[in-house]
């Protein structure tokens, strides 16, 4: 059924971005990686994932750097877009997310490997 989804998964966690991508993996999708925000821009636009997850804070450009970037383009426009992080979001923060058009963030560790996963199937479900 998922086969043929693709998933980016950016994060500049090595340890992080293994774990989630075999989970995304095992879950039938197939797993794209990026180790900064620069490598993330570059694999989106490549090979146009119908979702990406991006850490906020990654080397080079951050999550939301990303995310506009992504937006500007025809393509990236409407691709679901989940924000990761570690810390409590602030409400500048909610604001560039809300003005970026990303509908979906989650701190990581708030929810179980089965939840992430359920959450990427609802997003591409909608």
């Amino acid at each position: 059924m998922y086969e043929h989804k693709k998933i980016l998964i950016a994060d500049d966690d090595d340890s992080f971005l293994s774990l989630y991508s075999k989970i995304i993996e095992k879950a039938g999708f197939t797993a794209i990686q990026a180790h900064d925000g620069e490598e993330a821009i570059l694999m989106a636009t490549q090979f146009k994932p119908d979702l990406l997850v991006l850490d906020i804070a990654m080397p080079k450009k951050d999550g939301l750097a990303v995310t506009d970037a992504i937006r500007k383009t025809p393509w990236g426009a409407d691709v679901p877009i989940i924000i990761l992080t570690g810390k409590n979001p602030t409400d500048e923060w909610l604001d560039k997310l809300t003005k970026s058009n990303t509908a979906y963030y989650l701190i990581k560790g708030s929810q179980s490997l089965d939840d992430f996963i359920a959450k990427i199937k609802d997003i591409l479900h909608a």
